[in-house]
């Protein structure tokens, strides 16, 4: 669980960087496909703790 989330710290950092529109908007599916994985990583773990925070920042932005 913990490359997952480390994974998807990477990915909000990519997301932060300037990218032509097709980049960008093929990144913005991997990171919410990322997002996926993590949550349901989590919910199998029993940990739904730091995907519930991750989501939040997620929706905000």
């Amino acid at each position: 669980m913990q490359k997952v989330l480390a994974e998807l710290s990477t990915a909000r950092r990519m997301l932060a960087g300037a990218a032509p529109y097709e980049v960008r908007t093929r990144l913005c599916n991997a990171v919410a496909d990322l997002h996926n994985l993590a949550g349901w990583t989590c919910f199998d773990t029993g940990r739904p703790g730091p995907f519930h925070a991750g989501t939040r920042a997620g929706v905000v932005r």
